[in-house]
């Protein structure tokens, strides 16, 4: 016997407040009397009728309760106490756009998320019909202007420019002999802690930090023949973006990459529209994350670099990160354990590959990538005798100390990098 069932609501449901029981769903009310039922969304206790003309009656208050329409469905299921469990399945409802309401929901919804074409606005919000006027409402709420082609805050007109009483700083930076020539700083007097975290974090990763006003930094990447610039962005709590304004200051600085710093929960609500404006996110967590993670591995503009152009360290960004982070430091437990094995060898010795390989970690390939590698300088600690034959020549413990000492020297022997900087004031003359 089947003990659960799904009803399809009609009108004639809905107007009469009762249930014409099919034939499939009689064998679960065998007789005729008084039955109860439990709301399993609320937990209330409903007092039904079962007739003798198959009608169940008294369930107008439930879909009531629920706001069941047509179309919408009811689970009812038998219990082993005899009652019956009665649960309302919905269908998901289209939000009728003729109501002004339902037009004020949409519109504060794309404020939050805003600047947005009209296409990306469509892509997000895919129950919009297609003959619905997007471009009018938007214009009579008059939160949005429409610039090249996007949907975003109106950018106010630049004020001019106050002149400057104090003598000007303009600082030139020496480099191979070349002078290159730096704006002055247009920083604010004063530094959040929020935006003295970020940039310690980024000069740590190798970043050459500038600070600008309205909050922002732009980080240089310089990195030989290659260079990139990131304007970061510091997102207060609960705040909203202006992203109209951001991109305009992107354009402004010419920075190859956006990107936004703020909490995990603030950043939640930006992943769409950071998405259609080309920027990413970063998490103050993740941030310190990977901060953490330069005591195992080195991290560079390069390795982040990837992260700028898209996901961040965000969300799937963040996982993506911890996934090549995994890689390296796996990369180096198989190294550090093919040196244990070859230190319980006596030496010099001939072994075999199958010596090394313990178990299923590291594999025989990657035994084999160490080993190759530990042939090689400056290590020179194995050699290849024969087709899956190696020779130790000397003791692990031996071998390291003499490695220690040729990097110490080496490091003495390094020549220094140099940077000249060269501050000039230039003052102002007074107006004659």
């Amino acid at each position: 016997m089947t003990t659960e069932f799904t009803y399809c609501l009609t009108r004639i449901c809905l107007r009469t407040g009762q249930l014409t029981l099919p034939l499939s769903m009689r064998e679960l009310f065998p007789a005729p009397g008084s039955v109860r039922a439990v709301d399993t969304k609320t937990g209330d206790s409903l007092e039904l009728q079962v007739t003798a003309s198959h009608q169940l009656l008294g369930v107008a208050p439930f879909l009531a309760r629920h706001g069941l329409a047509v179309n919408d469905l009811l689970s009812v299921r038998a219990l082993p106490d005899g009652a019956y469990a009665i649960t309302p399945l919905p269908r998901p409802k289209r939000p009728d756009y003729t109501r002004p309401e339902a037009q004020r929901e949409l519109i504060d919804r794309i404020v939050e998320q805003a600047p947005l074409s009209e296409r990306e606005i469509r892509a997000l919000f895919p129950d919009l019909p297609p003959e619905f006027d997007l471009g009018a409402a938007l214009q009579r709420d008059g939160r949005l202007t429409k610039y090249e082609g996007r949907w975003g805050f109106a950018v106010p007109d630049a004020a001019p420019a106050a002149p400057r009483p104090y003598p000007t700083v303009t600082t030139f930076v020496a480099r191979s002999g070349e002078a290159s020539f730096a704006r002055p700083s247009e920083a604010p007097s004063t530094d959040t802690s929020q935006s003295a975290l970020l940039r310690r974090a980024l000069e740590t990763f190798g970043f050459r930090v500038e600070a600008h006003a309205h909050g922002h930094l732009v980080a240089h990447a310089e990195l030989g023949r290659r260079h990139y610039t990131v304007l970061a962005h510091l997102l207060a709590e609960g705040a909203r973006l202006d992203w109209t304004k951001l991109l305009a200051r992107r354009r402004e600085l010419s920075s190859t990459y956006l990107a936004v710093f703020g909490s995990h929960h603030d950043l939640l609500r930006l992943r769409a529209p950071a998405a259609g404006a080309g920027a990413t996110l970063w998490s103050w967590e993740a941030l310190e994350r990977a901060l953490g993670l330069l005591a195992t591995v080195p991290l560079s503009p390069v390795d982040l670099e990837p992260h700028f152009v898209k996901e961040g360290l965000f969300d799937e960004g963040l996982r993506r990160f911890e996934r090549t982070i995994e890689r390296r430091v796996a990369e180096r437990g198989a190294f550090s354990q093919v040196l244990s094995r070859l230190a319980g060898l006596r030496a010099p010795s001939v072994f075999l590959l199958d010596d090394v390989v313990d178990g299923a970690a590291p594999s025989r390939e990657e035994v084999l990538k160490v080993l190759e590698l530990l042939g090689e300088a400056p290590f020179h600690l194995v050699s290849r005798v024969d087709s899956g034959e190696f020779c130790l020549r000397q003791g692990v413990p031996e071998s390291l100390t003499h490695l220690s000492a040729y990097a110490l020297s080496l490091v003495e022997r390094l020549p220094e990098r140099r940077t000249e900087r060269v501050r000039g004031v230039a003052v102002l003359a007074a107006d004659e």
